[in-house]
């Protein structure tokens, strides 16, 4: 829904670890098991190497106007020969008719339920028959205090030299180190994980989503910032330094581009988040290379033949909160992760899930 004539872009930030027993369809969450809203099981395998794919989050996201609950679930293979390979994720819908609410017979296309996601939110616990609340649901606004910091999981033990001493000349020194490509990042991580990783059986810890709305104000700093780089390239050769005659080469940011470099600076100016909802608002998305939008207006849903909407991503700040009891270190590396899904969010009765589509971008390197 527009607020302001802008329409809002919801944040979710990682709350508390959750006993995942409590939860319910209605619960947004990362890891655990997937809580259905309907009959039978949903544990779908990789379409790459068939292993079965964990819940990476769950996300409740009712549309406004409509007679359905709806939730949203993602699958990621966590084999590391899958990481960054966009077959190894999937993303299911399901809907459940809201008992006693009559059909409205309004179009869901024109009403993202961004509202409700956070109306939902602030009214998590806080039922009418004052049951006792679930852990981890929003009773208060104050985002300050609710963000939780970052941090990257602890490391195995690293790999050892082993030092050969030559009796005839103990100044020599020779080092067996590992040979490893440094020049590829996932690839560091996939050393460590690719010889025990179970193709079955893997949960991630579970963990409350908490949600936020993204300040209006905070597009300031970036688009000036954007300005600066672009003046900065257009102008390398000249003197923008205002004085002393040195020649300024083009630069990019640090990070690599401008692309990049803009997903960065948005992120710091909410610490913590790990998700971004806005449907049917593709501007806010954050990204590494640019989309090619000709394709997206192509696509359409499989099972009625609509266009597909932009509904949420996930950013590489989820990568390194994804754990497991069972399992050390990075359980999958991923860019940033979009879902477009059906326009018409259509259903019909005897429906158990339709399936959405993901597009997977890898961090520029």
């Amino acid at each position: 829904m527009a607020v302001g004539g802008r329409q809002r872009t919801l944040l979710g930030f990682l709350d508390e670890y959750m006993d995942e027993d409590l939860a319910d369809f209605t619960t947004s969450k990362i890891g655990g098991r997937p809580d259905l809203c309907c009959a039978g099981s949903l544990s779908p395998a990789c379409d790459v190497c068939g292993s079965t794919q964990p819940l990476i989050t769950q996300i409740y996201a009712p549309l406004t106007n409509s007679e359905y609950h709806r939730t949203l679930y993602l699958f990621c293979c966590v084999q590391p020969a899958c990481w960054n390979t966009q077959k190894s994720w999937s993303c299911y819908r399901s809907q459940i008719k809201e008992v006693g609410k009559e059909e409205k017979g309004t179009s869901v296309t024109s009403a993202p339920f961004s509202t409700d996601w956070l109306e939902d939110a602030e009214d998590w616990g806080d039922e009418d028959n004052d049951e006792s609340k679930k852990p981890g649901k929003v009773e208060d606004g104050n985002a300050n205090e609710r963000i939780h910091q970052i941090c990257n999981p602890t490391r195995g033990d690293e790999a050892t030299a082993e030092i050969e001493m030559d009796d005839n000349d103990s100044s020599c020194v020779s080092v067996d180190i590992p040979q490893i490509d440094t020049s590829h990042i996932p690839g560091l991580f996939q050393t460590k994980n690719s010889a025990s990783v179970p193709t079955l059986g893997v949960i991630i810890d579970p963990r409350y989503i908490w949600v936020g709305e993204e300040g209006e104000d905070s597009p300031t700093a970036s688009q000036h910032e954007m300005q600066l780089i672009k003046q900065f390239q257009m102008d390398g050769s000249e003197d923008v330094g205002g004085g002393g005659g040195e020649i300024y080469e083009k630069i990019l940011p640090a990070h690599g581009d401008e692309y990049s470099h803009n997903l960065i600076s948005t992120i710091q100016r909410n610490p913590g988040q790990v998700l971004r909802y806005s449907r049917n608002n593709i501007e806010s998305a954050l990204v590494f290379q640019p989309l090619d939008l000709i394709y997206i207006k192509s696509l359409r849903c499989e099972y009625c033949g609509l266009g597909l909407v932009y509904e949420l991503q996930l950013l590489p700040t989820l990568v390194s909160t994804l754990q497991s009891r069972s399992l050390d270190g990075t359980l999958v590396e991923f860019g940033t992760v979009l879902v477009f899904s059906c326009s018409g969010s259509c259903w019909k009765d005897g429906d158990s899930f339709r399936r959405e589509i993901i597009l997977l971008q890898q961090e520029n390197m």
